[in-house]
């Protein structure tokens, strides 16, 4: 990796120091990011993460500013109405961190894997918001062949979902020894202990444990056909949150070409739920209630998924946490985010 932090930049990120250490301070300072539409997710993600410090981010958003962005987009005001959006935000984002080499992209929001390769290879990951079905299939191929991790959100409303692509990641994390050590082994559908060894920290005076994981994440097409949940207890299938099936409904719907509907999501919400083994859903309200809220932003569930999304980045480039393997829901009607692994 490149040159250590600075004397200023150890002072300015001293409180995230203390979290996840110079070593994962200085990986992130190397990480570069491409977000593609900065809507109200986008916004608290930016935010975040040029406040944590990475390397180089370029923004990628072709909109032009409305009235609805005001309302989850806090780096917007009414003065930019009408106005290209990344224009307004840059300088605003700048002033945040100057440290952070940031560029902007306002051409069309489009790619395919035959032309846009050597554009994306210059990322070490990309984040994208929003996308359709056809946009999210064809990104995550470019992601795929480049081996670059892919991060994408979806919001409707108070309802909505993050999904990772990382390939494949391998990290050695260290923690407290427990009296029963951890095992080789698979410990989840998409999940396995490689490697653990153990010795005696003195500078924290306390036994500690060094455990390999190694976690095997699905493209996003495979994960609409997982059957990891038909392994799930009575009990847990009960708990499934009825907005997995019905995203992913969505997403099969889109990829077909038939009319979203209140009737064709219900019909297909019946299939996806037979599929993954897990129970039929009770609330029949809560499918009209997505698609009355279709990609609306609330500033509040944006800044929620975004934090989410943001700190998975950190996780992952500080390599301090485990990163989320490969479905998380939220639900803001009993505040709840559960993660899947599809």
């Amino acid at each position: 990796m490149g040159s250590e932090l600075s004397a200023d930049e150890l002072a300015l990120y001293d409180r995230q120091l203390r979290v996840w250490g110079a070593e994962g301070q200085n990986r992130i300072k190397h990480a570069s990011i491409l977000l593609i539409n900065m809507n109200g997710v986008g916004t608290e993600i930016v935010k975040n993460l040029t406040l944590s410090g990475v390397g180089s981010l370029v923004l990628w958003d072709d909109g032009v500013v409305s009235e609805s962005d005001l309302s989850a987009q806090f780096f917007l005001s009414e003065d930019d109405l009408g106005r290209q959006k990344l224009p307004c935000v840059e300088p605003r984002v700048r002033d945040m961190n100057p440290r952070v080499h940031l560029s902007i992209n306002t051409s069309k929001v489009q790619f395919t894997k035959d032309r846009d390769l050597d554009y994306f290879k210059k990322f070490q990951l990309v984040i994208a918001n929003n996308l359709t079905a056809l946009q999210l299939l064809e990104l995550n191929e470019i992601t795929r062949a480049l081996e670059i991790s892919l991060h994408v959100t979806s919001t409707h409303g108070l309802y909505g979902f993050m999904f990772n692509d990382l390939i494949v990641d391998i990290t050695t994390y260290t923690r407290k020894k427990m009296p029963v050590s951890r095992k080789i082994g698979a410990f989840s559908a998409n999940r396995e202990i490689t490697k653990v060894t153990s010795n005696f920290d003195k500078d924290k005076n306390e036994a500690v444990e060094h455990f390999t994981v190694k976690s095997t994440f699905k493209k996003f097409i495979d994960t609409l056909q997982s059957k990891n949940l038909t392994t799930l207890t009575k009990r847990q299938r009960k708990n499934v949150s009825p907005l997995l099936p019905i995203f992913i409904s969505i997403a099969e719907l889109e990829l077909t070409n038939v009319e979203l509907t209140v009737e064709s999501l219900k019909q297909k919400v019946s299939d996806i739920t037979t599929r993954l083994g897990i129970n039929d859903i009770t609330d029949e309200t809560i499918s009209a209630k997505v698609l009355n809220s279709l990609h609306v932003e609330i500033s509040p569930v944006a800044a929620i998924l975004g934090g989410a999304l943001a700190q998975d980045v950190i996780n992952m480039l500080s390599k301090k946490e485990q990163p989320i393997n490969n479905w998380l829901i939220l639900n803001g009607d009993n505040f709840t985010m559960p993660i899947y692994e599809l």
